[in-house]
């Protein structure tokens, strides 16, 4: 019986723990404190290396300062799952090649939760990602693959390089322009991995046979993910997972009102109702539309709906114009399947502009994003030029114009069912 007892308030005492644990994981004040923390350190990786920050979206763009973000790119960790390994030819990051090419190299931020001292995005996507660029460039010449230490072993190192071939294939197959890459880039990307246990270089390193991408890992890896610290529980990871513990907040607000959401006085109570009062801020109206070039066609948001000559909505809204398609589509996944089905009288109605200023707006860049690459494979050429007749469409052809609509717009990345509903209508 006192086995049984003790066995059940071992039980019991567990639960609680894991219970206070999860509570602390998800307070406002220690995520917030956490990534302030964190920020500290990325600050000083830049500073010794004398290079550039890169936030990897989104993860990465909390814990640097919009002063000190010189650009983005998104790498997704799900690339570099062990058994999964990818290369996205949905996620290129090409621009990156250039910024590198400009500052001498870049320091990319990421973080991850309880687990890992490296977040796969840093460990193994980018990795993969500098091999294939290089072989592209430099052939026979580019450099092995180079994969973490800590993280990688040499069973999955040699299972990531039996793909690289594959990938390659499909990087080559996107219609990229190697020989503008070749231009751009005169010697390999190679990465460096850097976490806060690292110890920090007196005088910044010189690199003369390639360029550096100095991976950087914001957080701390500590035991169960969190560790009490003076005032606060360190949160690792902490600005994974944004949804679970502000909602609302958005990396621009959490840096513009630092002062009062890095109150260590404030609780949580107190920290949400302020977030909460920012809102209005943060859903303010502004003109944004990206055009792809030269057909005609943007996507976006326009406070001068007259400058176009069409206008194509699928947002629940639609301005006042004499020529405007209103086909309200829903969010995420159920926005995707209704978009199969909306395409064909969105394509009928486009047919009578095609070449002109139309303006594709959403309620989800995703949505606009598909329209506009719907639109593209129907009536234009590889190049953006208008196309006489039909001509023949597969998933390569979708791809290449994808890439083509990606070199103009980085933030361009539709999700996988938005996608589908594109392939779905093009090859049905």
């Amino acid at each position: 019986m006192t086995t049984i007892l003790n066995a059940d308030t071992d039980a019991l005492s567990f639960g609680k723990l894991a219970k206070g644990l999860r509570k602390d994981s998800r307070s406002v004040k220690n995520r917030v404190q956490s990534i302030f923390h964190d920020s500290q350190h990325v600050k000083r990786v830049s500073e010794s290396f004398e290079l550039p920050l890169v936030a990897n979206e989104r993860c990465g763009r909390w814990y640097i300062s919009p002063d000190d973000i010189a650009e983005s790119v998104y790498f997704k960790s799900t690339d570099g799952h062990t058994n999964v390994h990818s290369f996205s030819t949905r996620r290129l990051n090409l621009h990156l090649l250039d910024f590198v090419k400009k500052h001498g190299g870049a320091v990319i931020v990421d973080s991850t939760r309880r687990g890992k001292p490296i977040p796969d995005a840093l460990s193994k996507t980018i990795p993969q990602w500098c091999r294939v660029i290089n072989l592209a460039v430099f052939g026979s010449q580019a450099p092995p693959l180079t994969t973490s230490p800590i993280i990688v072993g040499k069973s999955e190192h040699y299972e990531i390089e039996k793909k690289v071939d594959g990938w390659l294939e499909d990087f080559l197959r996107t219609g990229v322009d190697i020989e503008k890459l070749k231009k751009t880039l005169d010697k390999p990307v190679k990465p460096i991995w850097i976490t806060p246990k690292d110890m920090l270089h007196d005088e910044p390193p010189k690199y003369t046979d390639f360029y550096p991408l100095v991976l950087c890992t914001a957080s701390e890896m500590v035991q169960d993910g969190t560790d009490r610290r003076n005032g606060y529980i360190y949160v690792q990871g902490a600005a994974d997972d944004h949804e679970e513990w502000a909602e609302k907040l958005t990396p621009a607000l959490l840096w513009s009102h630092k002062q009062v959401l890095g109150d260590m006085n404030k609780s949580d109570t107190e920290l949400l109702e302020y977030i909460d009062s920012l809102e209005d801020v943060k859903n303010t109206s502004e003109d944004s539309t990206v055009t792809i070039e030269p057909t005609g066609m943007s996507f976006g948001t326009s406070q001068k709906p007259e400058s176009f000559a069409a206008i194509i909505s699928v947002a629940k809204t639609a301005p006042t114009h004499p020529k405007v398609l209103h086909k309200p589509l829903g969010e995420g996944k159920k926005g995707a399947k209704e978009l199969r089905t909306a395409l064909e009288p969105i394509s009928k109605f486009y047919k009578d502009f095609v070449g002109q200023k139309v303006l594709v707006m959403a309620d989800e860049d995703d949505l606009a994003v598909c329209i506009v690459l719907t639109l593209f494979c129907l009536y234009f050429n590889e190049n953006g030029t208008v196309k006489e007749g039909k001509g023949n469409m597969s998933k390569e052809v979708i791809r290449r114009r994808l890439v083509y609509m990606i070199q103009q717009c980085k933030t361009i990345n539709p999700a996988r069912a938005t996608l589908n509903a594109v392939n779905s209508f093009l090859m049905g």
